[in-house]
């Protein structure tokens, strides 16, 4: 997957300083941008395309394992933008550029019949690590400090890690060197109508 990728180069979407996306991005091309969902709806429309064609079988695997693991129905719908993959060379994977922490609440720019009580996942799947490995740091409540501890869950490559997307989280940051990468694939779920639904 990672070799299909590095041939299509061309189809990155640079979005910062050595970050790049393949696929749109609800967070990046709505929430990020105006609202509007002009922008968003363009670039998912090709994206899909490119998405399914070369990594449509992943996609499916994906598809079953979210439907394995939750025991519900899943489904990918080409109405939103397909998960798509998150590339961050070595440039941007210095501490300088650690991400803020957050909730997974972009779902609610996009028109789905859903509130903030309607259940939620987020998923990634680490195709590409660096040499020092790499995982998503999650603030904990606590009862010693009432801002909560930070804990790292780290990312094992082909493994799958699903969470709510509702307690805060952000991109733990690992020492990297000028040759690493961190590849992931990555996803949002929004339980409709008993299904979920899967899109990035």
């Amino acid at each position: 997957m990672v070799d299909r990728l590095w041939e299509m180069r061309d189809s990155w979407c640079r979005r910062g300083n050595a970050f790049y996306t393949l696929g749109a991005a609800t967070y990046l091309d709505v929430c990020g941008g105006d609202g509007s969902l002009e922008r968003y709806e363009v670039i998912h429309d090709n994206s899909n395309l490119l998405l399914l064609s070369r990594f449509g079988d992943m996609l499916e695997e994906v598809r079953r394992a979210i439907n394995q693991i939750t025991g519900q129905c899943c489904r990918l719908t080409d109405r939103f933008a397909l998960p798509g993959f998150h590339i961050f060379l070595a440039g941007s994977l210095h501490q300088r550029f650690r991400d803020n922490l957050h909730l997974d609440l972009q779902y609610t720019y996009l028109p789905f019949e859903a509130d903030l009580f309607t259940p939620t996942l987020t998923f990634t799947l680490p195709l590409a690590l660096p040499s020092g490995g790499a995982g998503i740091e999650f603030c904990r409540r606590s009862g010693k400090d009432p801002r909560g501890i930070l804990r790292v869950e780290p990312y094992v490559p082909g493994e799958i890690l699903l969470h709510s997307g509702r307690a805060l989280h952000r991109r733990a940051y690992f020492p990297a060197s000028d040759r690493c990468i961190r590849i992931t694939l990555q996803g949002h779920g929004l339980l409709v109508d008993g299904c979920w639904i899967l899109y990035w």
